[in-house]
């Protein structure tokens, strides 16, 4: 991956939102996956086998912090990048209901704790 200068020195990535790596799972055509990082921005999941690729819309149904079962949400994504080799999924959030931003704004506010 390219560095880029970003305000005095150099980064490995320019995102607008902050990745965390602690695990959540978010649901996807009904089938429940484990992030390897996400953010307000969108996340990366793995063990992803389905029909989604780069540019497909989809919405996630439900986001589950580290120790919560789960709340029910409408949150549009979109496939920024898919790897079938590692089966992995990495999406921008494109919209998110409430519920979606309080489960994640949950999530690290637990963290923090």
């Amino acid at each position: 991956m390219a560095k880029r200068k970003v305000v005095g020195h150099f980064s490995k990535e320019a995102r607008k939102d902050r990745r965390y790596e602690f695990p959540l799972r978010v649901t996807i055509a009904g089938t429940q996956y484990t992030t390897l990082d996400w953010g307000f921005g969108g996340f990366r999941v793995t063990g992803y086998e389905g029909d989604l690729r780069r540019d497909n819309e989809f919405m996630v149904t439900c986001i589950a912090g580290p120790t919560s079962e789960g709340t029910t949400v409408r949150a549009l994504a979109v496939v920024v990048h898919f790897s079938l080799e590692a089966k992995e999924l990495s999406c921008s959030f494109l919209d998110l209901d409430d519920a979606a931003f309080d489960e994640l704004n949950k999530a690290v506010t637990r963290r923090l704790k």
